[in-house]
């Protein structure tokens, strides 16, 4: 009698995954063939790879899951899962209860529902934000709520949709930030602007490290204002 052993099994599914990575590697090549260029071959294949772990650390193999997965990364960031800007992503990756098939479907479809009610105000948000010179920014450590009135303005349709409790977080993380960029508190307020409109995570995204990488390349007292300047001209060109 043919029987497959331990080792010829993990060798089957080693394949199979590789053959899962190659696909989506074509496919972010194929849709997003410019960001795949600035990322370049390392950034594209580290993207990748961090969204079939992402998707796998849910229990996800199928197909559909991985495309929901890159889907979302370019749509959201790169910790979209995690981003209580959408607590309907977390909460339905990790609803057990409910069927893969279901899951997927509640996912895609708050996706589709962000992209329509948000991510389509990006582009006149961005054409805002780029249009903000450096000394209207408002020290978001001194002056929180002036900080807060000034994203309302640039993005009303994101800014909505907030509750006090992910502002102040996403207040923390940006501080957790310009500590490690040493930038002072002057950084708190771009690094806030750049997870919000680049996503939670956006510092460690081979999506955006190109741009954000500049930050390092000043001295530490010119980063708070480089962060802004990245940030700023990034949201030109989104907004084309």
């Amino acid at each position: 009698m043919f029987r497959v052993s331990n080792d010829q099994m993990q060798g089957f599914a080693d394949m199979a995954r590789r053959a899962e990575h190659g696909r989506l590697m074509r496919r972010l090549r194929e849709e997003q063939p410019e960001l795949t260029l600035r990322m370049g071959p390392g950034g594209a294949d580290e993207l990748v790879t961090h969204i079939v772990a992402r998707a796998r650390a849910f229990g996800f193999e199928d197909p559909r899951a991985m495309d929901f997965c890159l889907d979302a990364v370019l749509v959201l960031g790169l910790e979209f899962d995690r981003d209580r800007r959408v607590p309907w992503a977390g909460a339905n990756l990790a609803a057990e209860e409910l069927a893969l098939p279901r899951r997927l479907t509640n996912l895609r479809t708050g996706l589709d529902r962000y992209e329509t009610a948000v991510m389509a105000a990006r582009p006149a948000a961005c054409t805002r934000l780029a249009a903000l010179e450096p000394g209207a920014l408002p020290d978001a450590t001194q002056d929180a709520d002036a900080f807060w009135r000034l994203v309302a303005e640039m993005w009303p349709e994101l800014y909505a949709k907030q509750n006090k409790l992910y502002l102040n977080g996403l207040l923390r993380a940006a501080n957790a930030v310009a500590e490690h960029y040493r930038t002072g508190p002057q950084g708190v307020a771009p690094a806030c602007l750049a997870q919000l409109f680049m996503g939670v995570g956006c510092f460690a995204d081979p999506q955006w490290r190109h741009v954000l990488s500049a930050v390092l390349e000043v001295s530490r007292v010119e980063r708070a204002a480089k962060m802004f300047e990245v940030t700023r001209r990034w949201a030109a060109s989104v907004a084309g």
